[in-house]
C-alpha cells in the first residue's frame, strides 16, 4: 500500500494493515527519539523470497543516517528470514530514497515504470550483473551485535555516529 503524497487519515482497511504487524510476513520498526516517533520502515512479503519495503523519516531528521539504519536493520531481518529481494518504488525525483536504498550496499535493479521508479534490492546475490562483489555484511561487528541482541527483545537501541545531536535512536 503506498501513498506517494501526504495522507491525513486511513480507512479501516488502511488502518488494519499498519496495525496488525505479524512479524512474519510483515515486519515494521519504528524510530524513536525521546518519545517522539520520527521514522518508520517496513517490509510485506507477498510472495516466498520477496517483500516490498517502505520507509519514512520526519523532515527534521532526514540526512541524519535514521533511513539507513532503519533499512539496515530490517535487511538484516529480511535476509535472516529468507528474503531474497526487497522491493521498493519511488517517484523519480526522490534522489534521497534512491540513494538510501544504493547506500545498503547490496546490488541493485533499477527500472522505470511510467512515472516511477521499482528498485529491487538483493539480499543474497554476492555479485553485481557486472562482476563487482556485494558486500555479504550488512553492518559493522558492533552494529551486528547490537541488532542480533535486539531481536531476542521487544526494543533494539542503534548507536548512529556522534555527528550533532542524534546518539541513540530507538526501534520498537
Amino acid at each position: 500500500m503506498r501513498f506517494l503524497t501526504r495522507k491525513h487519515r486511513l480507512n479501516n482497511f488502511e488502518a488494519a494493515f499498519y496495525l496488525n504487524v505479524d512479524f512474519i510476513r510483515q515486519v515494521a520498526l519504528l524510530a524513536d527519539l525521546h518519545g517522539e516517533i520520527i521514522g518508520g520502515a517496513r517490509y510485506y512479503i507477498w510472495s516466498p523470497g520477496q517483500a516490498d519495503i517502505a520507509f519514512i523519516v520526519g523532515d527534521a531528521y532526514q540526512n541524519k543516517g535514521i533511513a539507513s539504519a532503519m533499512l539496515g536493520h530490517l535487511a538484516f531481518i529480511a535476509r535472516d528470514a529468507g528474503i531474497s529481494d526487497l522491493h521498493a518504488h519511488t517517484l523519480p525525483d526522490n534522489r534521497r530514497a534512491l540513494r538510501v536504498l544504493d547506500k545498503l550496499g547490496f546490488p541493485c535493479t533499477v527500472a522505470r515504470k511510467r512515472n516511477m521508479m521499482h528498485v529491487t534490492v538483493h539480499l543474497d546475490s554476492t555479485a553485481h550483473p557486472d562482476g563487482t562483489q556485494a558486500p555479504r555484511k550488512l553492518m559493522s561487528p558492533a552494529t551486528d551485535r547490537v541488532l542480533a541482541e535486539g531481536l531476542t527483545s521487544s526494543k533494539t537501541i542503534i548507536r548512529l555516529p556522534s555527528s550533532g545531536a542524534l546518539h541513540d535512536i530507538l526501534f520498537f
